[in-house]
């Protein structure tokens, strides 16, 4: 649509600030502006552009043409985009020259509701834990989360948050970093000792794990930690009938992971490599031991899970802490989702682009 010459000769243009930030799928409404002309004259304009956009005069019925004079208070709304990050525009016809206006959806509300909780606001983290959320909620993971920790900002206070539910408490599964040794904060991630350190989740595996469905993961960036070294895990009796947990390089071509289980699923052979992204998933018969998207283990059995919270760091020994490692973590996660290795590829992916995006993959 064109101005007609005589309403460029009549009507002054306005400015309509741009919004940034807008809830996805929201009517978003601008400031008010006022019309500048000569008197008596009335002027026909129009607003179109995407988001269906309309105008009101002086709070009047909302439509896409409407006429106005001099003195009247105009409004322009549309609906934003059903995307994050995703600008609509609009365009008003009919005061001099083509008014612009735009209504940019911001992050993810979820990504907001961690990066407030955990008062992050470097730009780099920002994009990074949203693009995250948005692969999770993309590929049909993000509701069946129980936790994860993504292990940014560089501090033990930003490090401790659940980016699934970013509530200070036991029951929203914050992490509390235990072990006189200490852990070291960085914004590579978080760092034990190895030395009787662990962090608890507060995650009970048979209260929040099942004998069906369930998996459990994290994000090493060191390769020289071979043994019997525990990055996550549980068991009820110090003893091989109810084991739960990850060791990513028992020894110099094996690592095993273990969901309730009296027995090691071993890989192949890990690579002599302790880092990387290790996850073992359960389904409705088996569990499988992954390194990355590849399943480098499985087992058909029935599991049991251990009535003990499971460790980070550790694995928590009926109550006592054994197994340390001194691997630095860059992530870890737990899901009740029955799992696949659809679901692993997926979740590897979304996990590898959110490193590669801090600058921090191995």
């Amino acid at each position: 649509m064109q101005d007609s010459p005589n309403a460029i000769r009549q009507m002054l243009p306005i400015t309509l600030t741009p919004a940034t930030g807008a809830t996805v799928n929201t009517v978003t409404t601008a400031a008010a502006a006022k019309i500048r002309g000569p008197a008596g004259i009335v002027a026909p304009i129009a607003i179109r552009g995407s988001g269906s956009p309309q105008l009101s005069i002086d709070g009047s019925v909302w439509a896409s043409d409407v006429a106005v004079r001099n003195g009247d208070s105009i409004q322009a709304r549309l609906t934003s985009s059903a995307s994050t990050l995703t600008k609509n525009k609009a365009t008003i016809y009919g005061l001099g020259r083509p008014i612009p206006w735009s209504v940019m959806t911001g992050y993810d509300a979820d990504a907001v509701a961690f990066l407030t909780a955990a008062s992050i606001t470097d730009a780099t983290i920002t994009l990074a834990i949203h693009t995250l959320v948005e692969a999770l909620k993309a590929a049909s993971l993000w509701t069946s989360l129980k936790a994860l920790w993504p292990f940014v900002g560089g501090t033990a206070g930003t490090h401790k948050w659940n980016l699934r539910t970013p509530t200070d408490s036991d029951g929203a599964f914050r992490l509390t970093f235990n072990g006189a040794a200490g852990w070291t904060h960085s914004a590579t991630g978080a760092n034990p000792a190895g030395t009787n350190t662990y962090a608890d989740t507060f995650l009970q595996c048979d209260t929040h794990l099942s004998a069906t469905a369930g998996g459990f993961g994290c994000y090493l960036r060191e390769s020289g930690h071979i043994g019997n070294m525990s990055a996550m895990g549980a068991d009820d009796n110090d003893a091989f009938g109810k084991f739960t947990g990850i060791n990513p390089a028992y020894n110099a071509s094996t690592g095993y992971g273990q969901y309730g289980d009296g027995q090691f699923n071993f890989s192949g052979n890990t690579g002599n490599s302790s880092a990387g992204f290790f996850f073992v998933g359960r389904d409705a018969t088996k569990t499988k031991f992954y390194k990355g998207a590849t399943a480098l283990g499985e087992r058909t059995h029935t599991p049991t899970l251990p009535a003990k919270k499971l460790y980070l760091g550790a694995r928590n020994g009926n109550g006592i802490t054994r197994d340390v490692t001194a691997n630095e973590f860059a992530l870890a996660v737990v899901t009740a989702e029955a799992w696949s290795d659809a679901k692993q590829t997926a979740l590897n992916t979304a996990v590898v682009n959110f490193q590669t995006a801090l600058s921090r993959n191995v």
